[in-house]
């Protein structure tokens, strides 16, 4: 297998190896050549579709250049597109520097909103509302970085005293997802929508009769197609971000278009939950 810091070009690689690629395998190393900064940025079914060949196929090129799969690949890509960073120490932080890193996060921030806002899709949120509302249960699935984002969304369902699980260790969710039954929802997180553990959990809540909501990145993603309703959260990093501030934005913009839309729908019992929790933890405030 190639390793990042084996000096391999992985470009120089798939050159040198054309001529033992098969015709659509031919088509992806021609279009991973011409467009590698934007093959960072995308799924195995976007590059695909780009590509106009199979997933199959783009996983035996990937194979076939020594990689294990599409994601380790996507690694190595971005690793070899990644701009060379200065050795410095902190006398490299001058005050324009700070500065220029302040405006980065701002507009970084304000770019991950509108996209956000663009994507918003007020009949999945008005669907969303409606199925959670009525849940017996609500299994929030998600593991890593979005795993933290799934931790505040349990915490704002439990506080408008909506019944909600999530659990840190995949294991238990999918214990969980196995008891699930068709009163029940499951809102599974995962900026790619290519993590393994997310999309086995989620098939599995679909399977024992839960319907699924999906927060994710991209549409055509293995968790997005299974989904029965797509929260759509469409900002792009590469594989060196991955749980970054813009995908946790992106998420999080989504919780809070969840939550207020359901404090409208549950009316006077869910501000009355919400002063309940309040007022159970408030003599724990000095």
């Amino acid at each position: 297998m190639i390793k990042l810091n084996d000096g391999i070009s992985v470009l120089f690689k798939i050159e040198e190896m054309k001529e033992h690629f098969t015709k659509a395998e031919r088509k992806v190393a021609d279009y991973v050549l011409s467009n590698y900064n934007k093959i960072i940025f995308m799924s195995i079914t976007e590059l695909s579709d780009a590509s106009n060949t199979s997933e199959g196929t783009l996983v035996r090129f990937c194979q076939k250049i020594g990689f294990s799969g599409f994601h380790p690949f996507k690694i190595a890509l971005a690793f070899y597109a990644r701009p060379e960073e200065a050795n410095g120490t902190n006398d490299n932080l001058s005050t324009d520097k700070l500065e220029a890193i302040k405006e980065g996060i701002s507009s970084n921030i304000v770019q991950v909103i509108k996209e956000c806002s663009r994507a918003f899709s007020t009949e999945a949120i008005r669907e969303s509302v409606m199925r959670i509302s009525g849940a017996r249960e609500i299994l929030v699935i998600g593991v890593g970085a979005s795993g933290n984002s799934c931790r505040e969304l349990q915490y704002r369902l439990m506080r408008l005293g909506l019944r909600s699980m999530f659990a840190e260790d995949p294991h238990i969710q999918v214990m969980i997802a196995s008891q699930l039954n068709n009163r029940d929802v499951a809102i599974a997180m995962s900026q790619s929508g290519s993590t393994l553990e997310v999309v086995d959990i989620s098939k599995l809540a679909k399977k024992s009769g839960a319907k699924l909501i999906t927060i994710t990145g991209y549409e055509r993603s293995p968790l997005g197609v299974i989904s029965d309703i797509l929260l759509l959260t469409p900002t792009r990093t590469t594989p060196f971000e991955s749980g970054t501030l813009r995908s946790r934005i992106a998420q999080h913009f989504v919780i809070e278009a969840l939550v207020e839309s359901l404090l409208i729908s549950l009316g006077e019992i869910g501000k009355r939950n919400i002063d309940k929790t309040a007022e159970a933890v408030a003599k724990w405030i000095y």
